[in-house]
């Protein structure tokens, strides 16, 4: 009973302190809320600049393409590698034949002498595979090991523009979230200061 009765009484000196320094709580608990906004707004932007780069990272690849003369075992040799690569998450093939239905599709438009024209003419089209590395960062070591496969393989298309534009707006995203955090240090280091001198003034 008597720590309930000390509950009230603490309680209702609590709320006649607040109502009687109005200014000095308000100003408190502005102070609060705007440290806390602030903090809230670099979480969010944090989140989706990771959820962002993640993006741009997910959509670089790794293409090869395969000798004219390649022989399926050859192209099996290479899927095999593939599947059991520490670096790939996934890859896609698609053969010479698919690769030319894909180019006419997109020329003929309706003409079908224009189609049986270009299906006339000798296929120097070859096989190829789009790869899907673990991330952006293995590119660089897959491709070596693709290349080592010269027998099988033509030539390995690294996205070096791409690579460089991950790692640019990566850096700059990083500048600019140091200089967002400073600011806001200083900010809320000022806010609270300014409290805190208020507080001490009001109590002189």
């Amino acid at each position: 009973m008597k720590s309930k009765f000390q509950f009230h009484i603490y309680a209702r000196d609590g709320f006649k302190n607040v109502c009687n320094h109005v200014f000095m709580s308000f100003s408190s608990v502005l102070t609060l809320i705007i440290t806390l906004s602030l903090c809230a707004v670099v979480v969010m932007f944090v989140v989706n600049t990771n959820s962002f780069t993640r993006d741009i990272e997910s959509q670089i690849t790794l293409m090869i393409e395969f000798q004219y003369e390649v022989t399926q075992e050859q192209i099996s040799e290479v899927k095999t590698m593939l599947n059991s690569h520490a670096l790939v998450d996934s890859w896609e093939f698609t053969d010479r034949h698919t690769e030319r239905e894909e180019v006419i599709d997109g020329i003929v438009d309706g003409n079908e002498h224009l189609r049986g024209l270009l299906e006339g003419a000798q296929n120097r089209l070859v096989d190829i595979i789009i790869i899907d590395a673990i991330d952006v960062y293995s590119l660089d070591e897959l491709g070596a090991d693709l290349e080592a496969l010269e027998d099988h393989i033509q030539f390995v298309h690294h996205p070096e523009d791409a690579r460089e534009l991950i790692t640019g707006t990566t850096n700059a995203i990083r500048t600019v979230m140091i200089v967002f955090a400073g600011v806001l240090m200083l900010l809320a280091i000022f806010l609270i200061h300014n409290t805190i001198k208020i507080n001490i003034y009001s109590r002189q």
